[in-house]
């Protein structure tokens, strides 16, 4: 699966989790900032990466842009060509790949979001960006006993694809290659994804391809 269908799959399934407060009577009503940590494979570190959105009162097209500060260090992650989405949970505007030192996901802590549209108007909205920090340290094959830390609070999804990498599924299904092939015949394989119940991060394992039996 390339990475653009994965970070835009993220997306829609993140949505309509909303945790954020303003603190600016605007345009913008709620910020959406998940971390994401991708495990290609068994033995290498994830990937990780914060998707981070802004649900848009107004009209979404004018967005001109997004800053994102760290207000405790004052770092500053700009997005000047916000991807736009419209779902069921609102209009939304931001992107699914801000990385921070090292090409990894935002240092843990508290941020403010500016948002600007084309007629110079502007909003703030404090967030924050939480996660196990281990989990950057650790393997595939450290799940699911990593998750035995009674501070966690996940569930477990499967992710459904084709062999292009578009997603055919995701939610709670029987991790049983015949059932899923019957509800998918064009199924290629699957991932497993640890989610936070309050969708702060997301662990994403590799994929297991299914074995297709030959028709006679």
């Amino acid at each position: 699966m390339s990475a653009k269908k994965s970070r835009f799959f993220l997306i829609f399934a993140i949505l309509p989790f909303l945790t954020s407060c303003s603190n600016v009577v605007c345009d913008v009503s709620d910020v959406q900032a998940t971390v994401v940590f991708d495990y290609h494979d068994e033995e290498s570190l994830p990937d990780s990466r914060t998707c981070i959105f802004v649900k848009i009162d107004g009209d979404v097209s004018r967005t001109e842009s997004i800053k994102i500060v760290n207000t405790e260090n004052k770092y500053e992650w700009r997005v000047e060509n916000p991807t736009l989405l419209q779902s069921k949970a609102g209009d939304w505007a931001g992107s699914a790949n801000v990385r921070g030192e090292g090409e990894n996901a935002l240092p843990q802590g508290n941020y403010r979001l500016h948002y600007k549209n084309m007629a110079g108007e502007e909003a703030e909205m404090d967030f924050s960006v939480i996660y196990p920090a281990q989990f950057s340290e650790q393997q595939a094959t450290d799940f699911p006993k990593a998750l035995t830390d009674d501070s966690l609070t996940f569930s477990e999804k499967i992710a459904v694809y084709d062999k292009n990498g578009d997603l055919l599924f995701f939610g709670n299904i029987e991790k049983n290659t015949d059932s899923i092939l019957k509800k998918f015949p064009d199924a290629d394989f699957i991932r497993v994804c640890y989610e936070d119940n309050s969708k702060k991060y997301m662990c994403f394992m590799p994929p297991e391809y299914l074995e297709k039996k030959a028709e006679n």
